[in-house]
């Protein structure tokens, strides 16, 4: 069983990556995204709500939590851990379906862990317990396939190849492969292996998912490590490299340390004010990375045509909310990031917008995705 840290990071891409070939890590140019510290606060960012959804409270609708988030051309695909549903809305906010197949059968999960969408297969993939992938059609959930690998995230890139995420080395057939991401086909061969496991932890820093689609193309991110690869036939290349103004991600070598004296990731993490829980989302005009440092959440912004970032402080740990973080981005469709405001959490928060207030007031508890542009 996996136990489940905090400590993320990286980026995306602003252009496509310089191409490099093979089945290990490319040499593609590397670009490095800087952000400086800010002095704006959150609510001075350059977005503003162009529409807000507060999804329908049915029966078969009501939500617990988001894990996971994804907008599809026409859908929205909620993934609620808790509960372990996946929930379809359409963009009225409209109840359409939901994934519930929870148990020990051959077309069944035991405990979904995370999910990827895949929209030109028509498919979604679940990752049951971290050892087992199984793909369901998107528009009907009937069944298509099950593979047996470990992986704490996976993709699927074309009919033939699975990306996996893990933290640990993989033992198969008497081999070794100590790489974060190796490639599977759908009958469990290992094809590709790329990026080595430097610090083999066997712990995951949030998010587990570890993969971001944008303009058709797949990026990961490993953790520890503030840089953003990129995916396609070529193979990986490295894209970017993060870096913010006054502030550090943490080393390797903090890390065994750390491991050797037995002591909390989370708790050195914050002592030491390092980067961790850093995400990443890009549209065609930003790019948005919320990440934690010390006892403070912050969101780096990027303006892609201006090349300038800088980051802002979104919130303090142990602090009663006194505004609604419109910087809980958690996906992204077209040209707006979408962010999550859970009702419950921003019951007593100022809240300047008026249709975002009368939505919070008159939810029961299913969250509100504002689409920020």
């Amino acid at each position: 069983m996996f136990r489940i840290l905090v400590l993320a990071l990286l980026c995306m891409s602003i252009s496509s990556c310089r191409q490099a070939g093979g089945s290990k890590t490319g040499s593609a140019e590397e670009s490095v995204l800087y952000f400086a510290k800010g002095e704006k606060e959150a609510s001075q960012l350059p977005f503003a709500p162009e529409k807000m959804i507060l999804l329908e409270e049915t029966d078969s609708s009501l939500i617990k939590s988001v894990t996971q988030l994804f907008c599809g051309k026409s859908e929205i695909y909620l993934f609620d851990m808790p509960q372990q549903v996946v929930f379809v809305f359409d963009y009225e906010g409209n109840y359409v379906r939901r994934l519930q197949r929870t148990g020990s059968g051959p077309e069944e999960y035991v405990l979904m862990t995370s999910i990827s969408i895949n929209e030109e297969l028509n498919q979604i993939t679940v990752v049951d317990s971290g050892e087992r992938v199984l793909s369901y059609t998107l528009d009907t959930f009937d069944f298509v396939e099950a593979s047996r690998f470990p992986g704490l995230s996976v993709e699927k890139v074309g009919k033939d190849k699975l990306l996996a995420f893990n933290t640990l080395p993989q033992e198969k057939e008497g081999k070794q492969y100590d790489s974060h991401l190796l490639v599977y086909s759908p009958q469990g061969e290992i094809l590709e292996e790329h990026i080595p496991i430097d610090f083999p932890s066997g712990r995951v820093m949030y998010p587990s998912y570890r993969f971001f689609r944008y303009m058709n193309d797949l990026y990961f991110y490993p953790p520890f490590l503030p840089i953003v690869y990129k995916y396609d036939e070529e193979g990986l290349q490295k894209c970017y490299t993060l870096q913010f103004e006054g502030l550090e991600f943490p080393t390797i070598e903090f890390l065994q340390e750390t491991e050797k004296q037995g002591k909390s990731y989370l708790k050195e993490l914050t002592k030491n004010e390092l980067v961790y829980s850093m995400q990443f989302f890009e549209t065609e005009s930003y790019i948005l990375t919320p990440f934690n440092a010390g006892m403070k959440a912050y969101a780096g912004i990027y303006d892609k045509q201006k090349q300038q970032g800088y980051y802002v402080m979104r919130r303090e740990f142990g602090k009663p909310t006194t505004q609604v973080d419109m910087l809980k981005v958690m996906a992204t469709k077209d040209n707006c990031f979408v962010t999550v405001v859970t009702p419950s959490a921003n019951a007593d928060a100022t809240v300047e917008n008026e249709l975002l207030r009368k939505l919070i007031n008159s939810s029961n508890g299913n969250p509100i995705l504002c689409f920020l542009k």
